[in-house]
């Protein structure tokens, strides 16, 4: 038996076979778009994940050094209060403090440190000795904690400020940060009285 040959039935046949295949290219191509799309997000989730360690562990590691500071310390006149110590982020809130403790010191000194009772006491060290504050201040309080780079800016900052509200009682000469390293640094300051 012979069948007749229908062209329409051939052209509806290869525009079903091309609607099939662009059909198919079309799901492939959202599934690889969505595959990328989860592949940035796990990306931007593992990011975030580490981002919340490194923060946990600068907070444990800034937790442990106050601990240790705050026991070191007890036996001299080196104040440390949690609840004003500061990481160096609200800077109008230390320049209160600064205010709070320089207006009746009698005069006063800003400095960061590494290692506040070192920098109290000296170090008589065979390379660069340091003459600890304790020859000369009364008083240390320690006013925040934070990293090389914010301790260096917040210490010239904090500087600047005292110099310019209290030039009489300011005792520093230079506006900077030395001796400061990428680890975690107090930010202090020394009161006669």
């Amino acid at each position: 038996m012979l069948v007749e040959f229908d062209s329409q039935d051939t052209d509806l046949e290869r525009e079903d076979a091309s609607a099939r295949k662009k059909g198919a290219r079309e799901i492939r191509d959202a599934a690889a778009r969505a595959a990328s799309i989860a592949a940035v997000d796990a990306r931007a989730r593992d990011a975030a994940a580490k981002a919340e360690a490194r923060d946990a562990t600068a907070r444990a590691t800034a937790q442990d050094a106050i601990a240790r500071i705050r026991e070191e310390c007890m036996r001299y006149p080196i104040h440390l209060l949690n609840d004003e110590l500061n990481d160096g982020s609200d800077t109008s809130a230390l320049q209160d403090r600064v205010c709070t403790i320089a207006g009746d010191s009698g005069g006063f000194y800003i400095g960061g440190t590494v290692n506040p009772l070192r920098r109290w006491l000296g170090d008589p060290g065979p390379s660069r000795p340091m003459p600890g504050h304790c020859k000369q201040y009364g008083n240390m309080h320690l006013l925040a904690i934070c990293d090389g780079s914010v301790g260096g800016r917040l210490e010239t900052h904090l500087i600047e400020y005292a110099k310019n509200r209290f030039p009489e009682l300011c005792k520093n000469i230079a506006v900077d940060s030395r001796g400061l390293t990428d680890c975690l640094n107090w930010i202090y300051i020394c009161t006669l009285h």
